[in-house]
């Protein structure tokens, strides 16, 4: 892009929705442009959507299976406003990410893939912390050796920062059930 042109595209966020019309508020205020997006576009690259270049809205309206905002042109400390305005509002979008040289010749469907791959790679090591806070609020459990070995190895996979994500939620389970929360 040669020239900055705030907005934020919003998907699965319309304007008959509570959260849509928040965020078009908060954007309003801003002085940014917010712009729907289709999911029909997920085979579009997201630099050519956040530079304006939109195919022809599809004349049946296919439903997004998740929401989401991709945020182009911001200077950080538009980013940090809207993020922030987000906040007090109590607006939550769980899939947010920013065009990037890096991301910006990716399909919307890739994007979009990467974005639920990272939420449930962090979903996943944020619960693993918190069955292991969980199992050294109650030493006693760590008494049996097979809770205390498993709480071991939650440490240490903690620690690895490996990106298996399927090891994260085994550990986290078997932690759980050895604490005797599931």
């Amino acid at each position: 892009m040669t020239e900055r042109n705030a907005r934020v595209l919003l998907l699965g966020l319309d304007t008959d929705s509570e959260k849509g019309q928040a965020l078009r508020e908060i954007l309003a205020e801003m002085d940014v442009e917010a712009v729907p997006i289709s999911p029909a576009w997920k085979k579009e690259k997201v630099g050519d959507l956040a530079e304006g270049c939109f195919p022809d809205w599809p004349e049946e309206a296919e439903a997004a299976e998740e929401e989401f905002l991709l945020m182009s042109g911001l200077t950080d400390g538009q980013l940090d406003r809207f993020l922030k305005e987000m906040g007090k509002k109590n607006v939550r979008v769980a899939y947010k990410a920013v065009l990037t040289e890096h991301n910006r010749n990716w399909t919307l469907e890739a994007l979009l893939k990467e974005i639920a791959q990272e939420h449930r790679y962090f979903a996943a090591v944020q619960s693993l912390q918190q069955a292991i806070r969980f199992a050294e609020a109650f030493p006693r459990q760590a008494k049996k050796p097979k809770a205390k070995q498993t709480l071991q190895e939650a440490k240490r996979l903690l620690q690895s920062q490996t990106d298996n994500i399927k090891a994260y939620e085994d550990v986290a389970r078997q932690l759980r059930q050895a604490w005797g929360q599931e």
